[in-house]
């Protein structure tokens, strides 16, 4: 799990309060703790001053490439990024003896939902091993790793009976979950069924979805944000803004429609396009408002990809993988089939991919609209065309005489 939040202040080598003073470095700092030369290094390629950017203090950052930075230095780029290992080291070894911030240490469901998300999505679009640049202690990162780890914890310590929990901390679930909680961590949850393939986390947003449903749904079609079992309150708020966090409404309207190109249901269409039409007014009116719901409008009005990769290993599909990774696919569910993905499970919720055989033994796509496929490929250049054909839109050709 992750924990809610950090203070902002920590204390100083001379006991004060201040913003940021946990992180930030000054130039006297980094020569102090890594000597002339490596704190020269330092400054240059993680963008130190005199001056700073923060107070007259650094936040640590690379405003420059790697390669950049050593010509300025003088100090080949090969060299520099095999010092950095160490400068990290030592930067990091200085900064664990200063007061830490103060933490929230409570686990929220929906920002753990938004964090499985993160995983997961880094996953699919960077792949295993993703090995960030300067090097970095721990070498690759294993996003799926994480996203499955976050996924399990919350589908272990936050479920109770089938229902969400708000808050976990210190070893219980407690609180009665808000709609914005179930929304995050089916989004969450659908993440990681699309970036691993595997069923059981797709059956779990489905059971989830469920829930939302029968015990948060309002009779305009939008969500309340709290359980009809709940606390009674005078009213029951329906989330109708999208803030610095998405509401919950705009996150379960594309829910519904993934799930439903995911599961071929109609009853997902229609439950999402009934929450749409309660926010139609607003939606002309202020759209800005509910920016995040405009993103489901326009999935709707899309014709989304349904990518289905099949294959006999669970290594992964190779060419058609990083073909897929390349391609900017908004509207689009895609469904891996393998043997880390048991086939007849997977076909219990996803009857797209029933049938849905590799060429071969080789790695194969299939690129289907509405259900219906182009021919399965193994080669990456017509997986690639097959992605990139001009989508086909939904909406009704203009009125004569509309000029909109």
């Amino acid at each position: 799990g992750f924990y809610s939040a950090t203070d902002a202040d920590s204390l100083t080598s001379d006991g004060h309060r201040e913003e940021g003073a946990f992180f930030v470095w000054n130039l006297e700092q980094l020569t102090k703790t890594l000597g002339a030369e490596d704190g020269a290094l330092a400054a240059s390629v993680d963008g130190a001053t005199k001056g700073g950017n923060w107070e007259g203090n650094t936040i640590l950052n690379l405003p420059r490439s790697i390669g950049e930075a050593s010509t300025e230095i003088g100090v080949a780029e090969t060299e520099v990024r095999q010092r950095l290992v160490g400068v990290r080291d030592r930067l990091l070894a200085a900064r664990a003896v200063r007061s830490p911030p103060l933490r929230d240490d409570k686990m929220l469901a929906a920002w753990n939902g938004m964090m499985l998300s993160a995983y997961a999505r880094a996953a699919a679009v960077l792949g295993e091993g993703y090995q960030p640049r300067p090097p970095v202690r721990g070498g690759g990162v294993d996003f799926t790793a994480m996203a499955t780890a976050s996924a399990r914890f919350i589908t272990t310590k936050l479920v109770e009976g089938g229902k969400l929990r708000r808050t976990y901390k210190d070893g219980r679930a407690y609180g009665e979950a808000y709609a914005e909680d179930y929304a995050f961590v089916i989004a969450g949850l659908i993440e990681l069924f699309e970036a691993g393939g595997d069923p059981v986390w797709l059956e779990h947003a489905i059971a989830l979805q469920a829930q939302l449903e029968t015990h948060y749904s309002a009779e305009n079609g939008a969500f309340y944000k709290t359980a009809s079992f709940a606390e009674k309150l005078l009213t029951r708020e329906i989330p109708d803004r999208d803030g610095a966090i998405p509401s919950a409404n705009s996150v379960a309207a594309l829910n519904l429609l993934r799930l439903y190109q995911l599961t071929s249901k109609p009853a997902y269409l229609a439950r999402a396009d009934k929450l749409l039409v309660a926010f139609s007014k607003t939606l002309a009116e202020q759209p800005a408002s509910l920016a995040e719901m405009m993103i489901a409008v326009d999935y709707r009005d899309d014709t989304p990809k349904q990518v289905v990769l099949t294959g006999t290993a669970a290594a992964g599909f190779g060419p058609l993988m990083a073909t897929l990774r390349a391609t900017y696919l908004p509207s689009s569910v895609v469904v891996r089939k393998s043997a880390a993905a048991p086939a007849e499970r997977l076909g219990k919720v996803v009857g797209l991919s029933a049938e849905k055989e590799a060429l071969d033994g080789a790695p194969t796509a299939y690129v289907c609209e509405e259900s219906r496929c182009e021919l399965p490929t193994s080669d990456p250049k017509t997986f690639a065309r097959q992605l990139g054909k001009t989508k086909r839109f939904k909406s009704a050709a203009p009125a004569p005489g509309d000029q909109k």
